[in-house]
């Protein structure tokens, strides 16, 4: 996992921090503040007229972030890629598309999952076992009847995958939210052993009946 930011700059010369400064659009706030108290902590100074342009238009284009995402009123949007940077600053999460995928082709409790491990990672550590409940009663509701009604089944998973695409992302997340995306290479492994174990299983309950 690459360094955060309270990693890299206290690494970066004066000359590399300057810069840093110069492009502060493209950072998080707090990863300016943080750059900015690290210019301090060093004796460099920062004319008060540059510390307020820099206070105002971080507060600009948070507010623009703000109103695009506003705008922006569909269940499953195509411009959910739109919050998705590669700014150090910013948290690893799994995507909202990685949550809704898994939820619906695997289960909502595995969204569940990932959608806590998310909530760690912004240390909301209060919202993990509501979420994972909701999946867990989901989840058991879809297996009351994945061997009879399978489209049943599938349309449980399906308003499972539009609550952590949209409500619980939008409320426990932001809306606004910019985020690094986290590798889905180990729940993707996770996920397909589990889905062979409940292939056999399946058949397994079948060839006794």
């Amino acid at each position: 996992m690459p360094d955060s930011f309270y990693e890299i700059i206290p690494k970066q010369t004066d000359k590399e921090l300057q810069e840093y400064i110069s492009n502060y659009r493209q950072y998080t706030k707090e990863a300016i503040e943080f750059a900015i108290k690290e210019m301090k902590k060093r004796g460099l100074v920062i004319p008060e007229e540059e510390h307020e342009k820099i206070l105002k238009g971080l507060e600009q284009r948070d507010q623009s972030w703000a109103k695009e995402n506003e705008e922006d009123n569909e269940v499953f949007s195509p411009n959910w890629k739109k919050n998705i940077v590669t700014d150090l600053s910013a948290p690893e999460l799994y995507s909202r598309h990685a949550l809704s995928t898994f939820c619906l082709f695997l289960s909502p409790l595995f969204g569940s999952i990932l959608f806590a491990i998310n909530l760690k990672i912004l240390g909301k550590m209060d919202f993990i076992f509501p979420i994972i409940v909701f999946g867990l009663l989901l989840t058991s509701a879809s297996l009351l009847f994945v061997q009879s009604v399978i489209k049943l089944s599938m349309t449980i998973n399906m308003i499972g995958a539009m609550f952590f695409y949209s409500y619980f992302w939008n409320r426990y997340i932001g809306k606004g939210t910019k985020y690094r995306v986290k590798s889905i290479v180990a729940p993707l492994i996770i996920g397909i052993l589990l889905s062979i174990y409940q292939v056999l299983v399946i058949i397994k309950l079948l060839s006794n009946k």
